[in-house]
């Protein structure tokens, strides 16, 4: 058998949960409204063209590197097998 009182506590704390809710849903509205508002302001293709940009010295960096270990490895090796 329910009381009348834990029926009314569960009303209230799911009309507070629907607030929350329904605040969680305005706030995200904005944030999409935010976020397209930026979209029409900013020029997206300047950064892509700028990441590109940064990405290529970044990768060939990275092989030169890797590269320059794979000498050091056959240096290392040629001085073991000249020292034996």
């Amino acid at each position: 058998m329910t009381n009348v009182a834990d029926t009314d506590i569960v009303k209230i704390k799911d009309n507070k949960e629907d607030k929350v809710i329904r605040l969680f849903e305005l706030l995200m509205d904005k944030l999409c409204v935010m976020e397209d508002r930026l979209k029409e302001k900013v020029d997206v293709s300047a950064f892509e063209e700028l990441e590109g940009r940064m990405q290529q010295p970044e990768e060939n960096m990275n092989l030169r590197v890797d590269e320059l270990k794979e000498r050091k490895i056959e240096n290392e090796t040629k001085a073991v097998y000249t020292v034996s």
